[in-house]
């Protein structure tokens, strides 16, 4: 009786006639709300939309402007916590963006530029201690990384050209004191590693073959 009742749902809506502004509700097929929002004259999303899980818990709330993806949208886990909150513009994701632990903590921020990753960007651990920070162009990362364990302490130092490991780089042991450094050229160490032990004196040199072009 219920999937009868699903069905003619699913038939009225298909003929019913889009009117601009009113809200139009979409469901699973086991008969539970899918999403819902308007639609402007031509047929396309506009306005607020909401988007559920098969729980009942809230998936995404999104703006759209004739059929795209325009202003603010949030999305959620699976229980109904905080994913992202990001921003968008003509369809294509721009400004401010923000990933979530299912804890609150927020997992990432940076910003978007023509729908890629743009600027400065600080990843984090759950526990609310950064991981990572960089700076991307045209969606690479490109210049200086900051690598960081869960204590806190600076693990690696590295360059990035165009999203590949090349140019300087320093390590440094769990106490945030320097163990090695040197040089890397698409991904692989190259030249001279000038290796260190605890109280600063070096303690080995390594020759490193630069790989092939």
């Amino acid at each position: 009786m219920k999937n009868k009742k699903v069905a003619a749902l699913f038939f009225l809506m298909s003929l019913a006639t889009i009117c601009q502004g009113q809200v139009k509700q979409f469901y699973y097929d086991t008969g539970e709300l899918k999403e819902e929002g308007a639609f402007d004259e031509n047929g396309k999303k506009m306005g607020a939309w909401k988007l559920f899980y098969p729980n009942g818990k809230i998936n995404a709330e999104e703006f759209y402007n004739n059929g795209r993806r325009d202003g603010l949208i949030k999305t959620y886990g699976f229980e109904g916590t905080l994913q992202t909150v990001e921003h968008w513009k003509a369809g294509i994701q721009e400004d401010s963006t923000w990933e979530y632990y299912s804890n609150g903590q927020v997992k990432r921020k940076g910003v978007f530029k023509d729908g890629v990753y743009d600027g400065l960007w600080l990843t984090y651990y759950e526990n609310g201690k950064l991981k990572n920070k960089g700076y991307y162009s045209f969606g690479q990362p490109n210049g200086e990384f900051f690598f960081y364990r869960e204590n806190g302490s600076l693990e690696l130092q590295s360059t990035y050209l165009d999203g590949i490991q090349d140019g300087p780089a320093v390590e440094y042991d769990k106490k945030g004191k320097m163990k090695g450094k040197g040089k890397y050229k698409g991904e692989e160490k190259i030249g001279e590693w000038i290796y260190y032990d605890t109280k600063g004196n070096i303690i080995r040199r390594e020759d490193n073959v630069a790989p092939p072009q």
